[in-house]
Order: C-alpha cells, then structure tokens, then sequence
C-alpha cells in the first residue's frame, strides 16, 4: 500500500481527503488508477467555496496561511490568503533526512530544532505511525495576530 500512498501524494490534488487504489483482483485485469477524493464535510451546501480551501496538515506548503477547520473533526487546515487575518503560517516545510525506520522521537525533535526557520512557535512532525505511510514532513508553524 505505501507505493499506492506515494503516488497520491505524488499525483492527487492537495485537496484529495482519500484515495481510492486498485485491489489485486482488479490490479490482475489491467486497473492502475488511484482515484482522488474529495470529502465535503458536509460543506457542500453551506459554503461550497470553503472546500476548495481545505487541505490535509500533510499537504501544508512551505509559506502556506491556515486556520484550523474544526467543523471537519480531522487533520484538516483551511488555507487562507496571507495578506487576510490568518491563525498559522507555515514557516518552512522539511523531511527528515533519515530514509530508514522509525528514526524516534528525539531524532525528529532535534532536526525540528535544527532546521526550523524563525519564527516559528511549534513545529508538526510525523507519528511511527505516519512514517510507516511514508510521512517523512516537519512543519515549523508561526501563530497568527
């Protein structure tokens, strides 16, 4: 499953909530589409512009303005402009440069020291869990005004 994860985030929109991949069965009869998907958050009525701006905490840029977006009860940012009022800002994006297993806790926290940019108040980083999916991503994140 970890290639079938790599190529979404390789090749959905940032916006994709799910991804759906070929089962062996199908995979035998010539399916090798991963389809992206896009959940609503029941949003799809009330405030259809709003989806459009709703990405997952992995797919944060470097430079990226978000508040958080409660209504969705998950990791998922509302990317906002910069110039507007804004709660976070992504002040540098980086993977950790170990590329073997699980390399701890105080491994990621010493790079997040390391290369976080200021300013920055907190810092994102992956789980044992995330990494197992390929999550390698250190968000260095500055509160907004």
């Amino acid at each position: 499953m970890n290639y079938f994860v790599q190529q979404a985030n390789q090749n959905c929109d940032r916006r994709y909530t799910y991804f759906l991949y070929p089962l062996r069965e199908s995979w035998m009869l010539g399916d090798r589409e991963v389809d992206c998907l896009q959940e609503s958050f029941g949003l799809s009525v009330a405030d259809p512009t709003k989806l459009d701006r709703l990405v997952n905490y992995l797919q944060l840029r470097s430079g990226d303005c978000y508040n958080e977006a409660s209504e969705t009860d998950q990791h998922i940012a509302e990317i906002v402009n910069c110039s507007e009022d804004w709660e976070y800002r992504v002040t540098n994006r980086f993977d950790v440069t170990d590329s073997g297993a699980f390399p701890g806790d105080d491994f990621i926290n010493k790079q997040a020291f390391e290369r976080c940019n200021e300013p920055y108040d907190f810092y994102l980083r992956p789980s044992e869990e995330s990494w197992k999916l390929g999550d390698k991503a250190v968000l260095c994140i500055e509160e907004g005004f």
